[in-house]
């Protein structure tokens, strides 16, 4: 599957700003976490993307995996045929399982962790560039308006981010339907939600779900927050650093990134 990347110019190699010397190393090692954050959502993107693609044709791998699966077990139910019912299932599920998985057959819980993994990647990526844009407007960076801007972008673009990766990030306590309010765990008062996943009037607790490509989760306030991971959301992150970029003045080479 192509893999997408996602282009940005440094317009130099240092930064030159009037602050101090101390808060300008602090401001470049922020810029430089922002890059780290861009690329590693666009690492995380790729990897969704072709675990997706992969997913088409698990129809058939399962056909066959199934196929696999029954020949060894008949084999083994002949094995066991003289032990009680239970043990004698628990034995040759047990070893069927081994046998596949020594075929390069993995577990299907497995396999299908990978892209919810890469989802979650993606969104604590975008998370941590907002974080580090909230942090690089204080005042003693001595913010440019485009900055300001386009943490606004963010927020605007992304509105359950915050919400959403803090939902899982303590999943110890939103599978037990308690959220953080106002910084106090507190019941969650699930919402209605109706959309192509669920329809519930009385609401659901939705933990830690994929629905297409949004990465899903039931919020702190009982609404379900979604994050979707598509080119298109990676292109509005890509839009405000660049135009971060360009808003401060620089020395030294331009940069054509990623390198």
């Amino acid at each position: 599957m192509e893999q997408l990347i996602f282009e940005v110019i440094k317009p130099g190699s240092f930064i030159e700003w009037e602050i101090q010397d101390k808060d300008k190393w602090h401001l470049t090692s922020l810029i430089l976490n922002l890059e780290a954050s861009f690329f590693e959502a666009n690492v995380a993107l790729n990897f969704f993307n072709s675990e997706l693609s992969s997913l088409r044709d698990m129809m058939k791998h399962n056909a066959e995996e199934w196929n696999r699966a029954s020949e060894i077990k008949i084999q083994l139910y002949e094995k066991y045929s003289t032990l009680p019912f239970d043990e004698r299932y628990f034995k040759v599920e047990t070893e069927a399982k081994k046998m596949m998985w020594s075929e390069g057959y993995l577990p299907s819980s497995l396999n299908r962790k990978n892209h919810l993994l890469y989802a979650k990647m993606f969104l604590y990526s975008i998370d941590s560039f907002l974080k580090t844009c909230e942090v690089m407007s204080k005042a003693m960076y001595k913010p440019t308006q485009t900055l300001i801007d386009g943490i606004a972008t963010l927020k605007l673009q992304f509105p359950h981010l915050t919400p959403v990766r803090n939902a899982a990030h303590h999943m110890e306590d939103y599978v037990r339907g308690i959220g953080m309010i106002r910084g106090k765990k507190q019941e969650i008062q699930l919402k209605p939600i109706n959309n192509n996943f669920v329809n519930s009037e009385s609401g659901a607790l939705i933990v830690n779900s994929l629905n297409g490509n949004k990465y899903s989760q039931t919020m702190a306030d009982g609404h379900l927050g979604e994050i979707e991971v598509s080119a298109g959301s990676l292109e509005t992150v890509r839009v405000v650093f660049q135009n971060i970029l360009d808003s401060y003045n620089w020395s030294g080479h331009k940069q054509h990134l990623p390198m």
